[in-house]
């Protein structure tokens, strides 16, 4: 039985090493359209912020409006350009978001081969590309901030480390342009972005770990000219909107709480996020008070099983990549934290914050399974056959997840669309009547203006 799936197990290492870049590319492009796209989606929530901001202020002002703490104006060019070529076929916008999680994850899997092997890094990037965090980025168009902002910084990784193995002022300056537009795309990545020196750091080979401070050096300087823009156009205003004692008082342990809910146990969570079994654990384990608890215990035991094998039997080289995979899933969340963990432990948890963080706890378990076999297999080949379970509960959890959340943006989405379609193009309606046909509990605070501003607009398209 073991010489058959070592056989089968051999065919498909075989094929993998045979497909080529661009094929690898096509894969990735169409997979995640393939298990997203959905031709019945409407605008939703933050959409509505979007297209507000694009109808009342002037082109020059609604790149640089911002919107709550978040200030990001390429986003905001991104997506008015996205508007202008979809008008009211909000699937054209969904399918945008598909083709540019498609081409992150394929910069993912281009990332996982520094690390690991080709096929165990695909096979994790292809999880990434089906993952169900990016119901949160591609249903709903406004989050392709995120998208956006993420595969900048995976590109800044992969010039680092070219630049690590072949120092050159061009490569310096392609990470600072990558680095750039991460952080104009979205201002989630201002800490993120601080990893890339800290790869030269914890990585870089030999002496290549004096790079760490010319990356430092355009980190520096990006920050200070980030800076610059965000106290320009946003101001102290803007970084305390969610969280207004953010500059007067210290955080307090819910902070903390919030910054390991997010780098730590989301990402697993979001690994194995099954409806199936968390409701079981939750009251079998925790009781009513606690019951929260039980949807994070098998990321987590997973998770723990993971940097255990990094750290006990592992490389000096996999342990640096270990503690550099924790800073990168830590660091988004000190600023983000800051600003928003007075509103909801949940938020820490949400699928738009997951697109960053499962990236670093997918190359872990890469790197736990790389050790596993390397120590078990030649006295045990029957561990190699734990790579199948597991697979299955990682996709079938991603699989229920998918489902769950489709649900929840169908009916939401219909609601807004009917909405929408039965808001006349005139101006007689008054504004009560103009506000309960536009969906105020989809967008409390839209006013008449802004609805028939914002049809007008969009059927102009």
């Amino acid at each position: 039985m073991i010489h058959i799936y070592n056989r089968i197990a051999d065919r498909i290492e075989s094929f993998i090493d045979s497909l080529t870049i661009p094929v690898l590319f096509i894969i990735f492009l169409v997979i995640p359209v393939i298990i997203f796209w959905r031709p019945y989606f409407f605008f939703i929530a933050d959409d509505w912020t979007a297209l507000i901001q694009m109808v009342e202020h002037p082109f020059w002002q609604y790149l640089n409006a911002r919107d709550a703490e978040q200030w990001f104006p390429f986003f905001h060019l991104v997506y008015y350009g996205m508007i202008q070529i979809a008008g009211p076929r909000y699937d054209i916008l969904v399918l945008i978001n598909g083709l540019l999680t498609g081409i992150t994850a394929f910069l993912v899997f281009q990332f996982f081969q520094l690390h690991l092997h080709r096929s165990l890094a695909l096979t994790l990037s292809l999880i990434y590309a089906g993952a169900a965090v990016h119901t949160a980025t591609i249903w709903h168009p406004y989050n392709v901030c995120y998208i956006l902002s993420f595969g900048f910084f995976v590109g800044a990784l992969l010039l680092t480390d070219r630049y690590l193995q072949r120092p050159s002022w061009l490569t310096l300056g392609g990470i600072g342009l990558c680095c750039l537009l991460s952080l104009l795309s979205h201002s989630f990545a201002i800490m993120t972005i601080s990893a890339v020196p800290l790869y030269g750091l914890l990585l870089g080979p030999g002496g290549a770990r004096r790079d760490f401070w010319p990356l430092g050096a355009i980190i520096a300087a990006l920050y200070l000219g980030f800076a610059a823009g965000y106290f320009t156009f946003a101001g102290l205003q803007g970084a305390s909107s969610h969280n207004p004692e953010l500059i007067s008082a210290l955080p307090g342990l819910s902070y903390y709480l919030y910054v390991f809910c997010g780098g730590i146990l989301s990402p697993n969570y979001h690994l194995f996020n099954n409806p199936l079994f968390s409701p079981a654990l939750s009251k079998s384990l925790f009781g009513p008070e606690f019951r929260f608890l039980g949807r994070f215990v098998p990321g987590l035991l997973f998770f723990l099983a993971g940097v255990g094998l990094i750290v006990l039997r592992g490389h000096p080289r996999e342990k640096r990549l270990c503690l550099w995979i924790l800073l990168v899933n830590l660091l988004p969340f000190i600023l983000v934290g800051l600003a928003r963990y007075k509103i909801s432990i949940d938020q820490a948890t949400s699928h738009r914050y997951g697109v960053f963080t499962l990236m670093g706890v997918l190359i872990l378990a890469g790197i736990s399974w790389r050790i596993l076999t390397r120590n078990m297999i030649p006295r045990h080949p029957w561990v190699s056959f734990l790579s199948l379970p597991l697979l299955a509960l990682i996709i079938g959890s991603q699989t229920v997840s998918i489902a769950s959340n489709q649900k929840e943006y169908q009916k939401r989405s219909a609601l807004t669309r009917t909405c929408y379609e039965n808001l006349p193009a005139g101006d007689h309606l008054d504004a009560r009547e103009a506000k309960k046909l536009f969906c105020p509990e989809d967008h409390p605070w839209i006013t008449k203006g802004q609805a028939l501003a914002i049809r007008r607009f969009i059927e102009s398209r």
